[in-house]
């Protein structure tokens, strides 16, 4: 066991290397991104795909749907509807395509610049390209619905653009970026789960069965592993010079925060809604088991009045 003095040492260095650090740098140090030149057709390309997708949902689905579930939802409910499939479909893309990247190049821990190939560096920022995409589509969906919406949703796209467009400024951040869009598991599992809901599939085997695949998902990538990645970058990003600009790293750690805050509050949602839904079934099987046992005794003693009527 680490003694206290050996403690207060390790933090005093790591405090001096934070404090150098800041002298030494500049704001301006680390914001130029010339990198994203090269990407902006990959960007403006998917922001285009995502618009086209969500503006042709509309029509598709009166066609296919005829006086069923999809007309009967009114206003705000039917662009919502539209938003989550434009969400699924860029979940399902980001997600195979990252996951093939984690599989084939491994994790940022301990990588520096030199460690990365020009070809693994043009895939990262071809992923985050695609998201960069959905991301400003998605803040012009949120900004125009925050009233309908919330507030949470508009501050997540535009932290997550905030976010991701700086990673062009370093391959191992452009690294970490991919890990971070795996987050995007959650989504797929999220958005079944609320169009079955619509489809009038609620309390299905297969709404139960999604909803576990949702939780594990949502804690397992987001809050687990999210957590156990944040601590990881923030470590690499402040004590790991090469890494990143101090002015840099500041501005990742209070765009990260806000966005894992987000991550706890709606998975302390989510359970706090699975515990209502527990708490309506328990009670309707108590005014289930009350009306049984009422009836059940009045047919009894109508049964015993029968019974004394015909011995006399």
């Amino acid at each position: 066991m680490p003694s206290w003095n050996s403690l207060q040492i390790i933090i005093d260095d790591h405090l001096d290397i934070l404090l150098n650090r800041l002298k030494d740098e500049t704001l301006i140090d680390g914001f130029n991104i010339p990198k994203i030149k090269d990407y902006y057709p990959c960007i403006l390309t998917f922001f285009a795909f995502f618009s086209i997708i969500y503006l042709s949902l509309d029509p598709l689905f009166k066609k296919i749907w005829k006086n069923k579930y999809y007309l009967k939802l009114n206003g705000f409910k039917r662009t919502d509807w539209n938003s989550r499939v434009v969400a699924f479909i860029h979940a399902l893309i980001i997600n195979a395509f990252c996951i093939s990247l984690i599989a084939k190049y491994g994790f940022p821990w301990n990588k520096t610049e030199n460690d990365y190939n020009d070809k693994e560096v043009d895939l990262y920022y071809k992923a985050i390209s695609i998201s960069l995409g959905y991301f400003m589509w998605d803040i012009i969906y949120s900004v125009y619905y925050v009233k309908q919406g919330g507030i949470g949703f508009a501050i997540h796209g535009v932290c997550a653009f905030l976010i991701y467009i700086f990673t062009f400024r370093y391959h191992v951040l452009g690294h970490y970026a991919i890990l971070f869009l795996n987050y995007e598991i959650s989504t797929i599992f999220l958005n079944i789960y609320w169009i079955l809901d619509k489809l009038n599939k609620t309390g299905s085997i297969l709404q139960l069965v999604n909803a576990f695949l949702l939780l594990v998902a949502f804690f397992t990538v987001r809050i687990a592993f999210g957590t156990v990645s944040i601590f990881r970058l923030l470590y690499d990003l402040f004590f790991r010079s090469k890494i990143c600009p101090i002015y840099l790293s500041l501005y990742f750690t209070i765009n990260i925060i806000i966005m894992q805050c987000l991550n706890y509050v709606w998975f302390y949602k989510m359970i706090k809604c699975k515990k209502k839904k527990k708490k309506k079934k328990k009670k309707k099987k108590k005014k289930f088991l009350l009306i049984y046992i009422i009836i059940y005794y009045y047919i009894k003693k109508k049964k015993k009045k029968k019974k004394k009527k015909s011995f006399f």
